[in-house]
Order: structure tokens, then C-alpha cells, then sequence
């Protein structure tokens, strides 16, 4: 039902058929019996009353009509005739006025016919049949879920097209439970062949000493990415440097690379969180250098007893 229907010409049509209906007359007001029932209401008033009729009129249909055919839209009233519109509208001469509108058509053994009554309504019996297909799908599909290993009970599931709703039905949850994958941490640089090297780097030598820094970072469970190593490269402009600084970072234990000369006057080397334990590097470097400072003092004691 639309309020566009005030303006519809078939509601001025059928309001012309009643405003000469007597018995209308009567019924609308208390016992009025003049010629037209214009004489006691307004023409606008009319149509307002025929509006409410065809609202009342229509629910009836709405409530037992059924189609005339499968793809059609038009529905059936039966058992039913025009003098059974006028008592469900309350108003005399309803049913044809409704007839000479084009709202309804009379067929054979007591059948109303309504043209394209489909296209703005959706009939009640449809209505109950959609619930109880989907309810009898719904029903199936929780009985599969609670069978062990899938299986099939033949006398429950009654169609083909049920089958199949609840096949689709499993194979969505089972997409929607599939676990999410899990993010790969990428590994760092393994070895000196992984990065490119600046020149000063690009040799024998310098490659080893590169392998040692990566190999103290592996030990000390850090990684180290091709940006980093890049920023680290070019604080050095010679391998004697940056070896220099690979031995006396690792020997510190220090999870950046410094020069020794970083470290004199308290500075940010200096106070240089420590890995945690000496790795085996840590301690060869460490014994060298206890060896090379026992040899130093050696070397000057014999120097004082010499003279």
C-alpha cells in the first residue's frame, strides 16, 4: 500500500462509481437518505474512505490469496465474489466500483482475480512456506554437524537442494576456520657474501673480517640487516680501521662496532652495554692480548736490568 494512491486515477474513478450510492449514504453517516452521499462528505473525504477499503480489502488478499500461476502476479481470492469485498471494505457497492477500476477481475466458480498484485506485495502463504524451508534446512544442517565422520543419514536429508545447502554451508566454516598464517621472521646477514662491500673491504681480508663481526653478532643472538651494515661501512675508510674495530668491539663484548680510540675520554663506547657472557672470539682476543702485555713487561724488565 502506497500514500501515491491518493492520486491514483483508478481511486478517482471508483470514487465517481460510489458518490451516487445511497446505501453508502446510509452507512457513513446516521441514516442519511439523500441522493449522493456528496451531500454530507467531501469528495476528498471519499477518496480517503476508499483508500482505507482497498487497505482492508487487500489484507484479505494478502492473507489467503494465492498465485495464479508459479511465475505469474496475479493473485486468487477463493471462494470469494464482489459482495464479499463490500462487507470487507464496510461500504456498499465496493466490490464494483473496484471491478469498473481495474482493481479486480470476476472469473467462474467464485474466483476474484487481482492483476500484478504480486509486484508490491509478498502473500503470506509464501511468507510460511519460505520459514518453513529455511527452518528445515537449518534443522539438517545442525543434525550433519553433530554426526560423527560426516556421515549421511539418507532418511532426513529428503531433497537434492537441501543436500547441497548443506554441503555449501560446511565448506564455508570450514574456509572461515582456517587458521591464519603465521608471520616469518626474515633472517640477517649470514656471511660477507650476503652484502655488498665497499671497496676498502672488498678482499681476502676483508672479508674474513667481516664474517668474524657477523659470526661475534650470531653468538650474541643479533641480527644484522644490509641498511645497517651499510651505515657501518661507511664510518671507515680502511680495512686496518675497521678490522681494528671488530677486534676491540668483540673483545669488549659490545653489541655495536667502535674504534678503540672511540672508548678514550668516557665516551658513548665507553659506557657500552656488554653482550652478556665472552663469546670463545671474545676470550682468543682476550688471551692475546693478556700474552702481548705479559710480553711488554717482559720486555721492559729486561730492558731496567740490562742498564
Amino acid at each position: 500500500m502506497r500514500t501515491k494512491l491518493l492520486s491514483d486515477t483508478r481511486l478517482y474513478l471508483m470514487a465517481d462509481c460510489l458518490s451516487d450510492n445511497k446505501k453508502l449514504a446510509e452507512v457513513v453517516t446516521t441514516g442519511y437518505s439523500g441522493r449522493s452521499v456528496l451531500d454530507v462528505i467531501s469528495q476528498s473525504t471519499l477518496r480517503r474512505l476508499i483508500f482505507t477499503g482497498l487497505a482492508l480489502t487487500w489484507a484479505e488478499v494478502n492473507s489467503r490469496g494465492k498465485r495464479r500461476a508459479p511465475n505469474s502476479g496475479d493473485v486468487d481470492l477463493k471462494p470469494a465474489f464482489l459482495e464479499y469485498l463490500d462487507d470487507i471494505s464496510g461500504m456498499p457497492g465496493f466490490g464494483d466500483a473496484m471491478e469498473q477500476a481495474g482493481f479486480v477481475e470476476v472469473r467462474e466458480d467464485y474466483v476474484l482475480t487481482f492483476p500484478n498484485f504480486c509486484d508490491g506485495n509478498h502473500l503470506e502463504c509464501e511468507r510460511q512456506d519460505e520459514k518453513r524451508k529455511k527452518a528445515e534446512q537449518n534443522r539438517i544442517y545442525y543434525e550433519q554437524k553433530k554426526r560423527p565422520n560426516g556421515q549421511e543419514d539418507s532418511a532426513n536429508i529428503q531433497s537434492t537442494e537441501l543436500r547441497a545447502t548443506v554441503q555449501n554451508r560446511t565448506v564455508q566454516n570450514k574456509e572461515e576456520k582456517k587458521p591464519s598464517k603465521k608471520k616469518v621472521k626474515k633472517a640477517g646477514i649470514v656471511t660477507a657474501d650476503d652484502v655488498e662491500l665497499p671497496e676498502y673491504l672488498n678482499s681476502d681480508a676483508g672479508r674474513k673480517s667481516v664474517d668474524e663481526w657477523l659470526a661475534h653478532k650470531r653468538e650474541i643472538k643479533k641480527t644484522v640487516t644490509a641498511a645497517q651494515l651499510a651505515k657501518t661501512f661507511g664510518k671507515y675508510e680502511t680495512l686496518a680501521a675497521f678490522s681494528a674495530a671488530v677486534d676491540h668491539s668483540i673483545a669488549n663484548g659490545w653489541t655495536g662496532l667502535f674504534a678503540p680510540d672511540a672508548a678514550k675520554g668516557g665516551g658513548k663506547a665507553a659506557g657500552w652495554r656488554h653482550a652478556g657472557p665472552m663469546t670463545r672470539r671474545q676470550q682468543e682476543l682476550a688471551d692475546a692480548k693478556a700474552r702481548l702485555m705479559a710480553g711488554s713487561e717482559q720486555a721492559a724488565l729486561e730492558d731496567k736490568t740490562d742498564g
